[in-house]
C-alpha cells in the first residue's frame, strides 16, 4: 500500500459561481412581435431594440436591460448582436439562446456577437451557425461568431457556456486587454480559422503597445466536466501554412499569432480532434506567460501542413516563460510530407524563454522537440529551463522521442535541461528520416556550443530506429557539462547502441569503452518487461532491470521553478511519476495518477513507477504502429 496523489484539474481551478438576481427576464425574437416591450414572446423586443443602448442601463430599471436581468433570445436570427451594457461582478446579465437558432451569415456580418467594451455577461445555450459550409473565411478577428474586443474601456469577465457554434471563421475571439473569460462545455465545429482565438492588440488608442493589451485570466475547460469540443478547426492548405502571416488560421486555440502573448491561460479537459483532411494545430501560443495545459485529449489533426499538436514558440521581441503542459493524451499524429515545420511533434518548445514543465504526458505517434532556433540569433537571450520527466512516447514516424534541436547559426545559449525518467518506445520507425533523430537526441552542426547543462537519467529508452540498421537510442554532441547516465536501453535482437557526436563513439555499445568519460555509467541494458508495450501499457511488472535501479534526482528539485498561473502557485518534483494503479488513458479525458518515488526509498527507472499487480488495463482507443 503506498500513497499517491490523483492528479485532476477539478482540485485545481473553481469557475466563478454568481449568485442572480433574476430582476427582470427579457425576450427578444429578430423582428420583434406584439407591443415590442420585451415583456413576453408575444410582446417580444426585436434585435434592433436589443442592439439600441437607449434599451440598456446600469441602474435598476423595469422596462430596460440592466444588471441582474436575463434576455431570453426566440426564433430564427440572421442578423448579428451587439449588447450594449454591462453586468456588474454580483449580478451579470444573461443571454440565453434555448429556444433560439441564429443562423447569421459570418459574411455578411463578420461578427454575430460583437461585444466591445462590456463586462459581465453571460452567453449560454447558444446555437450559432455562421453559414460558412465551405470552411473559407478570412482569418484574423474578422469572421468571429463572437468577438470580445477591449478598446479603451473595462472588458471582460464574460462565460461563454453550454453552445454549439459551428461553420464560422473563428468561434471566439478575445482581443486586446481583455480579462476573465470562461470557456466551457462547448461544442466547436467546423471553423475555417481558430476555436478560441486569444490575441494582443495594439489598436485601442490607448498609445500603449501590444505587451500592455494582451487576453489575460483565460479559462478554456478548466475542470473535468466543463471541457469543450473543437473538431475540424482551421481547415488550411499547404501555400496558407508557408506563407502565413502571423498565423491567422490555427487550431483550437489560436490567434493572429495563436495565443499572442496571452498571460494566465489555462486550457484544460478539451476535447480537439478532426475528420477532415487539412485541418491546423491543436494548440499554438507564441509569446505566451503563465500558462496551463493539462488533460487535453488531441488527435487526428491530419492537415497536409500542421504544426506540432501543441506548440509554444516566440517571435522576436516576445519571450515565451512559465508553461506547464502535464497529462494530457496525444496520439494518431500526421506525421507525412509538406508539413509547416517537419517532423510531426506531439509537443514542440520552440525559440527563447524560460521555465517550460512538461510532465506525465502520453504521446503516441510523435515525439516531444525541444526546439531552440532555426534562424540566425544573436542578441544575448537564448532559453533557461527545459523540465521533461515522466512522460511515454509510444512510437514516432520519423522524429526523435525526446529531441533538442537548433542551428549552428544561432550563438544564443540555451540551458539547463532536465529529460528524467521518460519511457520511449520505438522512435524514428521511417530510419530514413535523417541523422538527427533517435530515441533521445540533440543535433550536430556545430550547435553544441550554444547548449549548457543538459541531463538526461533514468529514461528507459526502447527499440530506436527499429527498422534500420543502426538501433541508436541517445545520440547527443558530447558537451563536457552533459551528465548522461541511468538510463536503461533495449533494442530487440540486437546491441542498443549510443552516439556521442565528437568523440570516439560514432556509433558504439551502450557500455563501449570508447564511451565518454562519466557518460553511461550506471546504464543498464534488457528486456525492461513491460505490461503490455504493444497495447501501450509502460508499466513495469516484477523483474524488470528498471525496479529500483534508478538515481534518486530529488537533489535537482531546486532546479525546478514555481510557476504562478492565475494566482494560484504551481510546485514540482521530479519524484512523481505515473502511477499505474490509477492512470486511465483510455477514457475521453483520461485519468492521471502521479505517485511520489520518494515513498519507497528507491527510483525506478521510466515513466513509471513499479506496482506489484499481474495485470493493469491497458488504453484501449490508442493505434499502435509498427
Amino acid at each position: 500500500m503506498y500513497l499517491y496523489r490523483i492528479l485532476f484539474a477539478s482540485l485545481l481551478i473553481i469557475l466563478p459561481q454568481y449568485v442572480y438576481a433574476g430582476i427582470d427576464t427579457y425576450y427578444v425574437t429578430q423582428n420583434g412581435a406584439g407591443l415590442k416591450n420585451g415583456s413576453s414572446i408575444e410582446n417580444a423586443w426585436s434585435l434592433d431594440h436589443f442592439n439600441n443602448a437607449s434599451y440598456w442601463s446600469q441602474t435598476d430599471n423595469p422596462s430596460l436591460i440592466d444588471p441582474g436581468d436575463s434576455v431570453q433570445l426566440s426564433g430564427t436570427f440572421t442578423k448579428n448582436f451587439v449588447p450594449k451594457g454591462s453586468g456588474t461582478s454580483t449580478n451579470p446579465i444573461i443571454i440565453d439562446g434555448t429556444n433560439a437558432k441564429i443562423v447569421t451569415s459570418i459574411k455578411d456580418y463578420s461578427k454575430i456577437f460583437n461585444i466591445i467594451n462590456i463586462e459581465h455577461l453571460i452567453l449560454k445555450n447558444l446555437s450559432i451557425n455562421g453559414q460558412d459550409s465551405m470552411m473559407n473565411s478570412p482569418g484574423g478577428a474578422e469572421a468571429s461568431a463572437i468577438r470580445i474586443r477591449e478598446l479603451g474601456k473595462p472588458t471582460g469577465h464574460i462565460t461563454i457556456q453550454d453552445s454549439d457554434i459551428q461553420a464560422s471563421g473563428s468561434a471566439i475571439t478575445i482581443q486586446g486587454d481583455v480579462s476573465h473569460i470562461n470557456v466551457y462545455r462547448n461544442r466547436i465545429s467546423s471553423m475555417s480559422n481558430n476555436g478560441v482565438a486569444v490575441v494582443a492588440d495594439n489598436y485601442d488608442g490607448d498609445g500603449k503597445d501590444n505587451c500592455d493589451d494582451c487576453p489575460s485570466y483565460i479559462v478554456v475547460g478548466g475542470t473535468q466536466g466543463n471541457g469543450n469540443t473543437f473538431a475540424n478547426i482551421g481547415k488550411l492548405t499547404p501555400e496558407e501554412w508557408v506563407n502565413y502571416d502571423a498565423g491567422y488560421k490555427g487550431g483550437a486555440v489560436p490567434g493572429y499569432t495563436l495565443g499572442t502573448m496571452a498571460k494566465d491561460l489555462i486550457f484544460s479537459h478539451n476535447h480537439i480532434y478532426s475528420n477532415l483532411t487539412d485541418v491546423g494545430s491543436g494548440i499554438y501560443m507564441n509569446g505566451a506567460k503563465r500558462i496551463l495545459i493539462e488533460n487535453n485529449v488531441i488527435h487526428s489533426l491530419d492537415s497536409d501542413s500542421h504544426r506540432s499538436y501543441i506548440t509554444f514558440k516566440n517571435d522576436d521581441p516576445l519571450y515565451t516563460e512559465d508553461i506547464v503542459i502535464r497529462f494530457n493524451k496525444i496520439y494518431d499524429v500526421y506525421d507525412g510530407p509538406n508539413q509547416y515545420a517537419p517532423p510531426g511533434d506531439a509537443i514542440r518548445i520552440s525559440g527563447e524563454g524560460r521555465n517550460r514543465v512538461i510532465h506525465g504526458n502520453y504521446c503516441e505517434g510523435a515525439g516531444i522537440n525541444l526546439n531552440w532556433n532555426w534562424s540566425a540569433d544573436n542578441e544575448g537571450i537564448g532559453g533557461d529551463g527545459y523540465y521533461v520527466w515522466g512522460n511515454v512516447v509510444n512510437g514516432t514516424a520519423s522524429g526523435g522521442g525526446i529531441s533538442i534541436n537548433g542551428t549552428s547559426l544561432n550563438k544564443d545559449t540555451f540551458k539547463n535541461f532536465y529529460i528524467y525518467n521518460n519511457t520511449i518506445y520505438r522512435a524514428v520507425k521511417n530510419h530514413d528520416s535523417g541523422a538527427y533523430f533517435y530515441g533521445i537526441n540533440t543535433s550536430f552542426g556545430g550547435t553544441a556550443s550554444t547548449l549548457k547543462n543538459v541531463n538526461v537519467k533514468n529514461n528507459v529508452v526502447i527499440d530506436s530506429r527499429p527498422n534500420g540498421t543502426e538501433y541508436i537510442n541517445i545520440s547527443m554532441s558530447f558537451l563536457s557539462d552533459m551528465k548522461i547516465d541511468y538510463n536503461h536501453h533495449y533494442s530487440s535482437g540486437h546491441t542498443p547502441m549510443v552516439y556521442y557526436d565528437g568523440t570516439q563513439c560514432t556509433p558504439c555499445p551502450w557500455n563501449s569503452p570508447n564511451l565518454p568519460s562519466g557518460y553511461g555509467v550506471h546504464d543498464t541494458a534488457g528486456n525492461p518487461i513491460f505490461s503490455s508495450a504493444g497495447n501501450g501499457n509502460f508499466a513495469l511488472l516484477a523483474g524488470s532491470p528498471c525496479i529500483d535501479s534508478g538515481e534518486n534526482l530529488s537533489i535537482n528539485d531546486s532546479a525546478l521553478p514555481t510557476i504562478t498561473i492565475q494566482g494560484r502557485k504551481y510546485s514540482f518534483t521530479f519524484s512523481e511519476v505515473l502511477d499505474p494503479l490509477n492512470t486511465d488513458w483510455s477514457l475521453i479525458q483520461p485519468k492521471v495518477a502521479t505517485v511520489n518515488q520518494n515513498v519507497f526509498g528507491s527510483w525506478d527507472r521510466g515513466a513509471y513507477v513499479y506496482s506489484n499487480v499481474s495485470e493493469i488495463k491497458p488504453p484501449s482507443n490508442l493505434k499502435i504502429g509498427n
